[in-house]
Parts: C-alpha cells; sequence; structure tokens
C-alpha cells in the first residue's frame, strides 16, 4: 500500500481547516486614541475645545468607530468670538489584532477654523495627508483604516462633536492559504525524492 508523505497529509488538513467553518470567524480587533493635546486653543487663547480620545474598544470585522469626543469651553461674548485660524491637531490610533496581539499605531493630523464664544460655536475641520492606511498586515488579516467623518461640537454645555473613522478587515483568503500549503507539500515531496534517490545511488 502506498503511504502518504507527511507533508501531503498535511496540506490536505489544512485545506480542510481552511474549508471548514472556522474560516468565517469573525475577525476581532480593539482599538484607541491618544492626542498630543487635551485641548485645541483659540488664536488669542482664551477659549477651548477640550479632545477626549476614544479609549481601549472592543471591534469586530468591518466597522465605523469615534476616534475623538469634542466638547467647547468658553467665555467670551457672543458679539466677539474667539477665532481659531488653522488651529492644529494629532491623533494617534492603536490598532491590534486580537488573535495574534500584533499592532500598528496610525497618526492623523489636522487643523481647526471657525469661532465660538459661550453660547456660539461654528467650526470646520481639514484633515491633512494620510487620511487613511491600507493593507496593513496584522496576523492573518489585513486592515484599512480611514479617518473622517467631522461632526463640530456645539456651544458650551450643548452638543459633543467628534472625529470618527473606519475600520476594514479581512482575513487572508483561504485560497492563497491553500495554495501556499499545496506549495509547501509539493517542495517537501521533491525533497524526499531527492532523499530516496541519494540513497539508492549510494
Amino acid at each position: 500500500m502506498t503511504r502518504w508523505p507527511a507533508v501531503l497529509l498535511g496540506a490536505l488538513a489544512s485545506l480542510l481547516v481552511l474549508g471548514g467553518p472556522e474560516a468565517r470567524a469573525a475577525i476581532n480587533w480593539t482599538y484607541e486614541w491618544t492626542a498630543t493635546s487635551d485641548f485645541i486653543v483659540s488664536d488669542n487663547g482664551q477659549s477651548k475645545i477640550q479632545l477626549t480620545p476614544q479609549p481601549l474598544t472592543w471591534g469586530a470585522n468591518s466597522s465605523d468607530i469615534v476616534a475623538v469626543h469634542m466638547n467647547v469651553l468658553s467665555t467670551a461674548s457672543d458679539d466677539a468670538p474667539d477665532k481659531f485660524t488653522h488651529q492644529n491637531y494629532s491623533l494617534t490610533m492603536k490598532l491590534t489584532d486580537v488573535l495574534s496581539g500584533a499592532f500598528k499605531l496610525l497618526t492623523f493630523t489636522g487643523f481647526l477654523d471657525g469661532t465660538v464664544s459661550a453660547h456660539t460655536a461654528t467650526t470646520t475641520n481639514s484633515f491633512n495627508s494620510p487620511t487613511s492606511y491600507s493593507n496593513i498586515p496584522l496576523g492573518n488579516n489585513v486592515y484599512s483604516v480611514v479617518i473622517g467623518p467631522y461632526t463640530g461640537p456645539g456651544p458650551q454645555g450643548g452638543l459633543t462633536g467628534a472625529i470618527g473613522g473606519h475600520v476594514t478587515a479581512q482575513a487572508l483568503e483561504p485560497s492563497t492559504l491553500a495554495l501556499a500549503a499545496v506549495g509547501f507539500s509539493c517542495t517537501g515531496l521533491a525533497w524526499l525524492r531527492k532523499r530516496r534517490a541519494f540513497a539508492v545511488r549510494a
């Protein structure tokens, strides 16, 4: 009876596993954000927009996320609001693949323009490049992250603003892994044949 080499049996086992329900399991990841400063300050330094980065949060597959929450702190007169002119900020996201523990730090920057007072808030946001990171390999998965949209905060004590984002997570294609397994098996078979041929000549 012909004996199947162990490497070939291993490849067949891999194909069976890749074709099973485990291949469709959820891709779990975590994310958390930090900011280089807790505040974006107005031109005259009297008013602020407070930044509260999203703490460690669990995610799965592809999902919208929140990067930072934003609140206005101002006592400026409504007749003479404080201005924000190209006031910069920097945010860093730590994206972690749960199964492997592999992680990547991604930095996004931008700036705010607008005016705020005790009872008014009108701001616009501009993101600097890059606004996205693609094809990030972590463990057996590939991730992409994009920053945005921006929702401006309301007056002090009112609506909380936010900067959002989106994470796309994809597992490596089973067909790709299967081809790799078969390729490894073929290499192993070739090595076994050469070894046997050498043994016969000896």
